[in-house]
This record gives structure tokens, C-alpha cells and sequence, in this order.
């Protein structure tokens, strides 16, 4: 891959159901994980694991509620302290009912209401952990059959994701971090991926000041 000037990230997931972020031996038991991949060297000096970053996935309260957005941002904090200068990216729920507030009709709720409604619910404060990260990814997951019917809902949903990460990010005092919302290339029971909804998230990622997107 570094042959080729591609980068590589390792995905990390952190929490389950089972082990939430207030678990401090879970934690740490993730910190060792990470101190495996990122303080292994050769005897010639390189690193075992040539990454270029870490991306941590499911850092949040899984399931059922009892979030402490403190816990998380804490984890977050431990994290970008033992990878060094290493690029730290960070899955972000976007959930859009909280988008949304539950109509689905494109009006969507104000930044504060969202950013509160996401710690409360799952631990995750953007504006807080945007200095801790060199990438956002909020998911912003849609297809067909799955709650809005139309392109231009589908466009504006991923658009105000891409949007209220860059919001964060510029409030928080880190205007350089990246947002690239990941968005839903795939299709299963529950819903019907087509190229006008993988067109409209991509479009919408662009047009609410993202940095590129992810598949």
C-alpha cells in the first residue's frame, strides 16, 4: 500500500453491549491492544506494523442507555495519547431520528439539540472529541425503503451530517480536522441500496463540507 501512496488504518472496534466505555478494565485492555500495533519494532529501528492510524469503531455506549459522554471522550483522550503522531479517526453515530427528530421530513433538528441528543444517548460529544481526532466519519447510513423516499432526502440527511461535523469541529477551535461521513454502499433486508441513493449520500457528504466520503 505505501508502495502504491495509499495509507493504512487499522480498525479498532472498542464497546459492546457487554462492555461499555465506563468499564475502565475494558479500557485498558483496549490501550494494550493499541500499544501492540503501534510499539513493536524491528531491530532496525521500523515498526513491525508499518499503519499509518487507527480508527476506532463502535466508541460509544452500545444498547441500552446509562451513556456518560465523559467516559468516552476520556477513552479518546487515552487513545490519541499512546498512538503519537499517528492519524486517530473515530466512527460518530448519526442516528436520524436524532437528525431528524423523528419526522423524516428533511427539517432537521439545531446543531446544539443534536450534539446534546448524541451524548445523552450515546456517549458521543462531536465538539468534544473533535480536537482528540484528526477525522470524523459520522454514519450516515440510507438507502431506499429506509425512512426517506426521495433523493433530496437522502441528499440533505448525509448533507447535514457532513455539515454538523464541520460545525463541531470549527466551535470546538480545530476548523483543520477532516469530516468524511461513511455512507451506505450496500443492501440487505431492511433496505434497498440503488446508485441514486449511494449518489445522493456522496453528493450530500460534498455539498455539507466534507472532506471526501467513505464506502
Amino acid at each position: 500500500c505505501h508502495a502504491a501512496n495509499v495509507r493504512v488504518v487499522l480498525v479498532l472496534k472498542c464497546f459492546h453491549d457487554t462492555v461499555q466505555p465506563s468499564d475502565l478494565a475494558h479500557r485498558q485492555y483496549l490501550l494494550n491492544v493499541i500499544d501492540y500495533f503501534v510499539d513493536a519494532w524491528q531491530a532496525n529501528g521500523q515498526p513491525v506494523y508499518d499503519i499509518d492510524g487507527i480508527a476506532l469503531d463502535y466508541v460509544r455506549y452500545v444498547g441500552g442507555g446509562g451513556a456518560n459522554a465523559a467516559n468516552v471522550t476520556a477513552f479518546v483522550g487515552d487513545v490519541r495519547q499512546h498512538i503519537g503522531n499517528l492519524s486517530l479517526h473515530a466512527y460518530l453515530i448519526a442516528s436520524r431520528s436524532t437528525f431528524d427528530g423523528g419526522s423524516y421530513d428533511g427539517n432537521f433538528q439545531s446543531y446544539n439539540t443534536v450534539r446534546t441528543s448524541l451524548a445523552n444517548q450515546y456517549g458521543q460529544d462531536w465538539q468534544q472529541l473533535a480536537p482528540l481526532l484528526d477525522v470524523l466519519m459520522p454514519m450516515a447510513y440510507t438507502a431506499d425503503g429506509s425512512i426517506y423516499s426521495s433523493y433530496a432526502l437522502h441528499r440533505a440527511y448525509v448533507q447535514k451530517t457532513a455539515e454538523y461535523a464541520r460545525t463541531a469541529c470549527q466551535l470546538a477551535g480545530v476548523p483543520d480536522r477532516r469530516g468524511c461521513p461513511t455512507v451506505r454502499p450496500y443492501r440487505d433486508s431492511a433496505a434497498t441500496t440503488t446508485t441514486s441513493t449511494i449518489d445522493a449520500s456522496i453528493t450530500g457528504a460534498l455539498l455539507g463540507g466534507g472532506d471526501g466520503y467513505q464506502s
